[in-house]
């Protein structure tokens, strides 16, 4: 898909092809968050259906006024959810889309409120869907033990609070991007409207691409989680920002990278 910003690229998707709109809250490359607000409001008008990736949004950026509309929210709980590396996810359906028919159809999905009833039955008892969120769950099972440590991490991120976490992340993603530009390092964070900045700074090292993946590859050897990322246009070292982090270790990461620059 071409264009930019990106809301101006789906907005033109929803109006010549009204259909589902797939998205990412925020961008997993340079963290350009989307006005999700503003695209559900197009995707009603349209008769569009905007489902959102937020991978890399939960646990680290609250929900903005008219973020709800979407009619789909959906994110693994291995990421800014701290939870640990399982098969779980979150997902939340509007009202509007649970009104469809899911593409699957399963125990998970079906309203069985008598069970005994139901395997003596010879399952062939004809069954209502779930008009809950479980109305599109596939048909599988749930380790517990994932289940728990999931529900472990988001109890923390709630008693946290999201707005909290997402004050703590941008101030932070704002030092490394100041300290970095003081020293004439770019980063694409400062370059993003205010409203689309999100925890994720992408630095862009006056070097060529393999050089900076090599830079990647480097810093990573030291203990810094960061990676080389790019797209069409833009390229560099993405910092990752979260609720474990701290002034410390932001410039810990600006100043390696500086002193491997030099």
């Amino acid at each position: 898909m071409n264009g930019w910003p990106p809301e101006e690229a789906l907005e033109r998707a929803m109006e010549e092809e009204p259909g589902v709109i797939v998205a990412s809250a925020v961008t997993w490359v340079e963290g350009y968050r989307l006005d999700i607000g503003r695209l559900s409001r197009r995707a009603r008008k349209t008769g569009s259906y905007l489902i959102v990736d937020s991978v890399q949004h939960f646990g680290a950026l609250a929900l903005r006024d008219g973020e709800d509309g979407a009619d789909a929210y959906a994110a693994s709980v291995k990421k800014w959810l701290l939870a640990p590396h399982s098969s779980i996810a979150l997902c939340y359906s509007s009202s509007r889309l649970r009104g469809r028919d899911p593409p699957v159809v399963g125990l998970g999905n079906l309203l069985i409120e008598d069970w005994d009833e139901y395997w003596l039955g010879g399952h062939d008892l004809p069954q209502p869907l779930r008009s809950d969120g479980h109305r599109f769950s596939a048909p599988t099972g749930i380790s517990l033990p994932e289940l728990e440590g999931a529900r472990e991490s988001l109890s923390l991120l709630s008693r946290v609070g999201v707005s909290s976490i997402e004050r703590h992340n941008l101030e932070l993603a704002r030092h490394l991007a100041e300290v970095l530009e003081d020293k004439g390092v770019n980063t694409y964070w400062l370059k993003l409207p205010e409203k689309a900045r999100s925890s994720i700074v992408l630095v862009e090292p006056p070097v060529g691409r393999r050089e900076a993946a090599r830079l990647a590859r480097e810093l990573a050897g030291r203990g810094f989680a960061v990676s080389a990322r790019g797209r069409a246009g833009i390229y560099g070292i993405r910092a990752s920002i979260h609720l474990y982090n701290d002034v410390s270790d932001v410039e810990a990461f600006a100043y390696t990278l500086l002193e491997l620059l030099d």
